[in-house]
């Protein structure tokens, strides 16, 4: 990290909030409560714009610089400017802005106040002190590092980036996922089923082009939602204006931020705002996971987790035309070679091994704590990557893996093998292929450890077998560590959707999700955009 730029961004910050009358500690950082004292300030200097008025702002701002594409806001880590400035924290301001009417009476002088407003914000913001201020922010982490670097990452993400994928796989997404679930259940508990759910998924694409927007009832009607069962399934969809986030009072606070599991806001009877379209996708599907969780156990809950995010990942790719060779194929080859491929990719050069995880970012993540990123990150992406790993050896060893089915097997001609850990919802910069390949290492050495409590033991057992897991397989496998970081990557349905836009044939999707070039943004989407941009990525 640039220690003089750092430096320059913290004084400016600690100078700004002390001049408008926040106390600083003996440290330099915020008194106990100043913080949300100074949060519940910037909310105050929004107020006159409405909420309304902040986002078509914020994201007008981003849409005119270049930071939309891809069917998402491409919010990142950027180091373009010999002096890079403190940057304005998105995220933060997307879960403050929400707690405002949508619209008031703007301020004599907007333009002034606007600026004001913003200025304190980024001030805020910076005074975390978790913005990188190097592209080598990554680098050189050891192991007892591990988890202060994820958390890092995590709140960063939370502050300053946009929890989304692009509205238009919300529906394909949502479909596949839900497809298996037992029907007869919704209408009889809930009043409404799947396809009322989907019909008013549609209807509101119809106004996913503007954001922020606001849309009635009687729009929503016109533009396909059910009209028998709308007044039962709207309050599944859309948030009361005075509860979202009403209890989100600093950007620390991601526990109490539920914007995130509605997609809808309910500003007035029937009448709703939409924040964005590409946050309300992920929105979208909490809020039918969490209609649908009451009504099945914690089995079929798990069940439907993990084979509905196998059956997402299977409909990107055949949507883009790529032959799935094997999936959920099971195989047993003798000791420590028993196992299932979620989904398997071949050609005559290329062997890809995608493992699938439904496991999402948890807000305490995203609140910066060590342990809850350790633990998404190991569960998650590290677990699926070990198993992926495990295929690997298996097929290495053998010259061929003989699936259970009878039917199926997939040999090895010397072609190269990739890895591709999956999750459903974007985890930030934690997918982030660079970030992997400079921890990789590190990873193979490290180890966690409990507080001594009955639950953080329990959590660190799971970490430690996830870490267990790759470091066994590691040694086995055969390659370098080096080489076996080298080929191996990560996505979420967001990203491996634009991987796959376009694509001609295997190799090609393998070049855009392998390709070493980045921008050290921590954001896939972003790195591919600007790849694609600028013909280093094909």
């Amino acid at each position: 990290m640039n220690q003089s730029k750092r430096s320059a961004a913290l004084v400016a910050a600690k100078a700004h909030l002390s001049s408008a009358g926040y106390e600083l500690d003996a440290d330099g950082e915020l008194a106990n409560g100043e913080l949300e004292r100074a949060t519940a300030s910037l909310l105050e200097k929004f107020r006159p714009f409405g909420c309304f008025d902040v986002l078509c702002q914020l994201f007008g701002g981003m849409r005119s610089n270049n930071r939309f594409g891809l069917g998402v806001y491409l919010t990142a880590r950027e180091f373009s400017k010999p002096t890079t400035p403190s940057a304005i924290p998105y995220g933060f301001l997307l879960n403050l802005a929400v707690q405002l009417p949508p619209s008031t009476q703007l301020p004599e002088d907007p333009k002034t106040a606007w600026r004001e407003a913003i200025e304190f914000a980024v001030a805020l913001a910076a005074i975390l002190d978790i913005q990188p201020r190097s592209q080598f922010w990554n680098v050189n982490v050891g192991p007892t590092q591990l988890g202060a670097l994820l958390g890092r990452c995590a709140l960063f993400d939370h502050v300053f980036t946009l929890r989304q994928w692009p509205w238009e796989i919300t529906l394909p997404v949502i479909s596949e996922f839900f497809s298996a679930f037992p029907l007869d259940r919704m209408p009889q508990q809930l009043g409404w089923d799947l396809e009322d759910a989907f019909r008013l998924c549609e209807a509101i694409g119809h106004f996913s082009g503007l954001d922020p927007n606001i849309i009635t009832k009687s729009a929503l009607l016109t533009a396909g939602a059910h009209r028998e069962s709308f007044d039962r399934i709207i309050n599944f969809f859309a948030h009361d204006i005075s509860i979202v986030n009403k209890d989100y009072d600093s950007p620390l606070a991601s526990s109490q931020a539920n914007l995130m599991f509605k997609p809808l806001i309910a500003i007035q009877p029937d009448t709703f705002f939409l924040p964005a379209a590409s946050t309300s996708g992920p929105a979208f599907y909490e809020a039918l996971m969490a209609a649908i969780r009451p009504l099945v156990n914690r089995n079929e809950i798990d069940d439907l987790q993990g084979t509905g995010t196998e059956r997402v990942f299977a409909r990107l790719i055949n949507d883009a035309g790529l032959p799935i060779v094997a999936a959920n194929a099971k195989y047993n080859m003798g000791t420590n070679a028993d196992g299932e491929c979620d989904l398997i990719l071949a050609d005559e050069r290329h062997i890809v091994f995608l493992e699938c995880k439904a496991k999402a970012l948890t807000r305490a993540s995203m609140s910066g704590s060590e342990g809850a990123a350790l633990t998404d990150f190991s569960l998650g992406i590290i677990k699926a990557h070990a198993q992926a790993l495990q295929h690997e050896r298996v097929l290495r060893q053998n010259g061929t893996i003989v699936f259970s089915d009878g039917n199926t097997s997939l040999k090895f001609n010397g072609q190269e093998i990739t890895r591709i850990a999956l999750t459903l919802l974007d985890h930030g910069a934690l997918h982030d292929r660079t970030l992997l390949f400079l921890i990789y290492e590190t990873l193979l050495r490290s180890r966690a450890s409990g507080a001594g409590d009955d639950k953080s033991e329990e959590i660190a057992s799971k970490i430690n077998q996830a870490l267990l897991k790759i470091q066994t397989e590691s040694l086995e496998i055969g390659i370098s560590e080096r080489e076996q970081a080298f080929f191996t990557s990560s996505a979420s349905a967001a990203s491996l959707s634009a991987y796959l836009q376009g694509v001609s044939d295997l190799d090609h999707f393998v070049h855009r999700i392998r390709c070493p070039m980045s921008y050290a943004s921590g954001n896939q989407m972003f790195d591919l955009y600007f790849g694609l941009n600028s013909k280093v990525i094909r």
